[in-house]
Formats: C-alpha cells, sequence, structure tokens
C-alpha cells in the first residue's frame, strides 16, 4: 500500500504549536506578521519583534519546511509571488 505523505511542515508545526501552549510570542494577536503589505520601518518593527523571540528557532524551522506564502515568519519576510508578462503593467 503506498503510504500518504504529510503536507509540508506538519512535524515542525506540531513543534511550533506546542510551544506557543505555554509562551505568547511578539507576533501573538498581531495581524501584522500576516499583512501583504507591509511597509520598511513596520517590516523593521516585525523583523525586531522576532529578534527577540524565545521560539523563533521552531518558527524558522516550520516556515523553511512549509514555505509559508505571506508574512514574516522568524524574521524572514514571505511575499506573495506575482507574475508579469511583457508590458503587463497590472499586479
Amino acid at each position: 500500500m503506498p503510504k500518504t505523505s504529510e503536507p509540508k511542515g506538519t512535524t515542525e508545526f506540531a513543534a511550533l504549536s506546542d510551544a506557543l501552549e505555554t509562551y505568547r510570542p511578539p507576533c501573538h494577536a498581531d495581524d501584522r506578521y500576516t499583512a501583504d503589505d507591509l511597509t520598511p520601518s513596520t517590516l523593521a518593527e516585525l523583523q525586531a519583534g522576532c529578534d527577540l523571540c524565545h521560539i523563533r528557532t521552531l518558527c524558522a524551522a516550520y516556515a523553511r519546511a512549509a514555505r509559508p506564502k505571506i508574512g514574516v515568519w522568524a524574521g524572514k519576510h514571505y511575499r506573495p509571488t506575482t507574475h508579469r508578462t511583457k508590458g503587463n503593467t497590472h499586479d
């Protein structure tokens, strides 16, 4: 019988989720960490919050495995990719 694979990041998310049971990181309840339109100053502020986070390593492991499409994860800014065709100026 073929083995079904888990979604990417399942194990890492479980570890991160366990840590969140006892620790509230700077990103807790702050929607800016999952916003897609950040100013450079807001991004710097959020990244500074990540620098202080006690579970940053777990967050980084999850982000590397799951490759989130959007947000600030362990100080790294993930953004949706847009595909442009020649002459297309609309996003």
